[in-house]
């Protein structure tokens, strides 16, 4: 079988969409499936993923999550792409990552008909909610409406819908009244087990953390979206509830955090790692005692850290969310959704207990085994694919 992967994104980038189209197409190699995926022209290469670039935009040069102009011309040059792709390679399934993949996907599909070939969308959370966090419609209702209608469209195109967490398929279900056999739940996972904190004391003399303080840490953008002012009110009220804790936050982009540090003088009680290749989140998780999960979100969106979190044994400290609590069950430490003193509430009752860390750490990573994994979900998404291919034909 041949799946056409379309990434509308720089794969690879280091952050959560990447994280999964990757796992996901390591596993279906792993199942003998070929995988090639169209993605937009930067964005550095990575092992066991086969990549057809689109042309070049000039002036394009972001990585980060969120919309840009750009970003339309980019689409435009990678429909080009996946047409030729679907004209010359001929794969059996397109699987379309996110809402301008899935739209591209149905595009290229419509447009080479006689090819017949079905796209499969990978849902990580509404297109609506996720640009209602970066503030999309703060000035325009009219501009959510009509986005909201090219939700709906692009949801009711495809032959099936993989959503990368239940909450995800709750929202396509209720809000855009897409049916239910259509739905199907792909959750992401894990490859292998971050390695342990042997061997770190090299890292953590060249990140400068103190010794014999609990080290909090934190990996992902470092952005509005992902709960940025709240973990920085995090950070400060820790501080001042003389709590003996030192934040490492490993992510980017910094310049906002580091002013910030800055301004209330927390330098002392807090490191940032900047950005770090995904292939080493392990070592820096290695370093941590306690993880924090500071992101509410309205999108259904899955938490990909969250998931590396317990495969590296760590306690994680979070909102009492749908999401959160379908991953971590009874693992977790959750506060009030929206509340960063009920975070630091959890930090300050959770870091002088080391035996409680140890075992909220061990039922993690327990968990993340039994229940979630790059093969697991590769498997669910072969019975999507060969479901969709006898209805097609």
């Amino acid at each position: 079988m041949r799946v056409l992967h379309i990434g509308p994104t720089p794969f690879f980038s280091d952050r959560g969409c990447h994280i999964r189209i990757r796992g996901l197409i390591h596993a279906l190699t792993r199942r003998g499936i070929q995988c090639r995926l169209c993605t937009y022209h930067h964005g550095r290469e990575t092992d066991g993923v086969e990549t057809v670039r689109s042309l070049r935009v000039s002036g394009y040069t972001q990585v980060d999550a969120g919309p840009a102009p750009l970003k339309y011309v980019a689409d435009a040059l990678l429909l080009a792409r996946v047409c030729g792709q679907l004209r010359r390679w001929r794969p059996d399934i397109v699987h379309a990552h996110l809402h301008e993949g899935a739209l591209i996907g149905w595009a290229a599909s419509t447009t080479m008909f006689w090819r017949r070939t079905p796209v499969i969308f990978d849902m990580q959370g509404s297109l609506v909610g996720e640009l209602q966090e970066y503030g999309y419609f703060q000035r325009d209702g009219m501009l959510r409406t009509l986005f909201e209608r090219v939700e709906r469209f692009i949801d009711r195109r495809p032959a099936a819908i993989a959503c990368s967490s239940r909450s995800s398929l709750e929202i396509t279900r209720a809000r855009f009244g897409i049916a239910a056999e259509r739905l199907h739940l792909v959750a992401d996972g894990v490859d292998a087990m971050p390695p342990a904190a042997d061997g770190s004391a090299n890292l953590r003399r060249q990140l400068g953390l103190p010794d014999g303080v609990p080290i909090v840490v934190y990996t992902g953008s470092l952005l509005p979206v992902k709960g940025l002012s709240t973990l920085h009110e995090v950070i400060l009220s820790s501080a001042q509830r003389g709590l003996g804790l030192h934040f490492l936050l490993v992510g980017y982009p910094t310049e906002q955090t580091a002013a910030f540090l800055r301004q209330h003088e927390l330098s002392a009680c807090c490191t940032l790692a900047e950005r770090v290749p995904f292939e080493r989140i392990g070592e820096y998780l290695g370093l941590g005692a306690i993880a924090i999960e500071p992101k509410v979100s309205d999108s259904g969106e899955a938490s990909g850290k969250v998931l590396n979190y317990m495969a590296a044994g760590l306690p994680v400290v979070c909102f009492d969310t749908p999401n959160n609590r379908e991953i971590l069950g009874d693992s977790g430490c959750y506060a009030s959704p929206g509340s960063a003193m009920s975070l630091v509430d959890q930090l300050e009752t959770l870091s002088p207990d080391p035996a409680r860390c140890e075992e909220l750490g061990r039922r993690g990573r327990a968990r993340v085994q039994a229940q979630f994994s790059w093969d697991a979900s590769a498997g669910r998404l072969l019975e999507i694919y060969r479901t969709v291919l006898r209805s097609a034909w």
